[in-house]
This record gives structure tokens, C-alpha cells and sequence, in this order.
């Protein structure tokens, strides 16, 4: 049976905002004393080994092989998560490998044996959590990486920086929706479109969470003022654009992943913000600023 342990997660510092982050912001507290001033504590588990193995096949490996080395959020009802194995079928497990593959390879290089982590175990009521301290990696202040055994394999859970990288590469999978919704647009339907939207519904049970119906008027709304929108972007710019920052943030209906995009009209640059929501094995369009 596959072993999953209750999640409660609060964020430390990432340049990726992500709520499946380090365990406590205390265990910090009493490492960066310990890296400046002594010899690294041993790891007798050999979690700086599965980390070596991360960073390696950020740098190296297929989808598959970094994939089963990171651990997920998995919804089980009740407003809890556990971590679980990743699933990149669905698009938040799927950006999230992505997020954390970009990351490590900005800090890390291909080969970090020559580092000397701090290592630190915090055990709690729902898990065991592994923790190494990097001061001496070059590309941030601190890097702190922290792993879960789940199923048997210690599994990353998250990267926490301080004094890290402020410009974080855009998901593929973001990237590739903002394509399909731009391809979309173009096209003389407003159903094609539809598809890559979420739905904002007065039904709770779709609200946030399917892609729109055009065949009902109140998600047809936000469709139609979506679509004239991004085509009035594409005429006055004459499809110059180009995709200029990025950024997540966790809210209610979940993490949102907001691409900043830069249309020329040749007059004035405008810059708009296209924000998506994963749902399911999608990533829909849920607001424009």
C-alpha cells in the first residue's frame, strides 16, 4: 500500500511561491548559525545522496526520471493534502516538477558533490522531514532543500532560497497554454476558446473547477469579454508580443500561475497579465489584468 503522510507545509522564502514548501521557518533559524560557524552535520540517511540524484537528473534526465524523485500535494477531500508520488498528467503536479527542475539547475550545477550541506531532521506528528543547508553554492545566500521518504524513496519536497535567483523561467506548460489560448483566439469560435478558460460560474460545483460552458450564459460572460480582449491585444499589436515575466501565488481556489506578456502596438507598449489555474490535466485562463 502506498504510504502518504498529512500535509501542513507553511512557506519559508522561494522565488517560486508555493505553499508545499519548507517544513518551519525555526529549523532555518537554528542551521544558518551552524553553517557559518562549524563543520556540516552528517547525514547517515542518505538524503544528500537522493539529492545529488535530483540535481543530476534536473541537469541530465528525462521528465520521468526527475519526476519520481519530487513528491506532490495530493488532494484527499476535507480541505487536506498529503504528499504522494507525482502525477504529471495533471497540470499543477506537472508545473510543479517544471518549476523545481528550472530552479535547480539555476543554483546547482551538474555536479554538486563538491558542496557541503548542513543536514537536519525535524520529525513531526504526520511525517519525518530531511532537511540540507547550502551556504556555499555560489548562486544564492542559502539554498535549503527538503525531502520526505514517501514510498520508500526520499523525495524532494521543496527548494527554499535566500538571496536566490528574482527571475524564475516560465513553466513550458504555462508557456504552451498562453500558445493554445493565443491559437485559439484566431480561430472564428467562441467553443474553441472556451476550452482553455475557466469556468466562473454561479454553480459551486463549477466554479473554478472545469473549463467553461459557452452554452451557459453566466460562464459565457467571462468567455466572450475574455476573447474580445485577447484579440483586441493581437490586432492593435499586430501579434508582436513576447513574454516578459512570471510569477505564482497561492489563493483560495488554488495556485495561480501568472504570465506578464509585453504587446507592441507600435505606438505604446502595453503590458498585460494572463493568470491560469490548474484544473485536472489543464491550465485554464482564469483573469486578465
Amino acid at each position: 500500500m502506498t504510504k502518504l503522510h498529512v500535509l501542513h507545509l507553511p512557506t519559508f522564502k522561494s522565488p517560486i511561491p508555493n505553499r508545499f514548501g519548507m517544513r518551519s521557518s525555526f529549523l532555518l533559524l537554528i542551521l544558518l548559525p551552524v553553517a557559518v560557524s562549524s563543520q556540516p552535520a552528517q547525514d547517515q540517511n542518505g538524503v544528500t545522496a537522493a539529492f545529488g540524484d535530483f540535481v543530476s537528473a534536473a541537469h541530465n534526465g528525462g521528465i520521468e526520471t526527475i519526476t519520481d524523485l519530487i513528491a506532490c500535494p495530493v488532494d484527499v477531500g476535507e480541505e487536506r493534502l498529503v504528499v504522494g508520488v507525482c502525477d504529471t498528467t495533471l497540470a499543477a503536479h506537472r508545473v510543479r516538477v517544471e518549476n523545481l527542475t528550472t530552479l535547480a539547475t539555476l543554483l546547482f550545477s551538474s555536479e554538486p558533490a563538491a558542496l557541503s550541506p548542513h543536514y537536519g531532521v525535524e520529525e513531526e506528528s504526520d511525517g519525518v522531514f530531511h532537511f540540507l543547508l547550502f551556504a556555499d553554492v555560489g548562486t544564492a545566500d542559502y539554498v535549503m532543500a527538503a525531502f520526505m521518504d514517501v514510498c520508500g524513496t526520499y523525495r524532494l519536497t521543496n527548494l527554499d532560497t535566500e538571496g536566490g535567483p528574482e527571475n524564475i523561467p516560465a513553466p513550458a506548460s504555462i508557456v504552451e497554454s498562453f500558445d493554445a489560448l493565443i491559437v485559439a483566439a484566431k480561430e472564428d469560435s467562441v467553443e474553441s476558446f472556451a476550452m482553455h478558460v475557466v469556468a466562473r460560474s454561479n454553480d459551486d460545483s463549477r466554479d473554478w473547477k472545469a473549463a467553461a460552458d459557452p452554452a451557459l450564459p453566466d460562464e459565457l460572460e467571462f468567455v466572450d469579454g475574455a476573447l474580445q480582449r485577447v484579440r483586441g491585444f493581437l490586432e492593435a499589436s499586430r501579434d508582436d508580443f513576447e513574454i516578459v515575466g512570471y510569477e505564482s501565488e497561492q489563493e483560495s481556489e488554488g495556485e495561480w500561475h501568472v504570465l506578464h506578456v509585453r504587446f507592441d502596438t507600435h505606438e505604446v507598449e502595453e503590458n498585460v497579465s494572463f493568470a491560469f489555474l490548474p484544473v485536472g490535466e489543464s491550465l485554464l485562463l482564469g483573469d486578465i489584468d
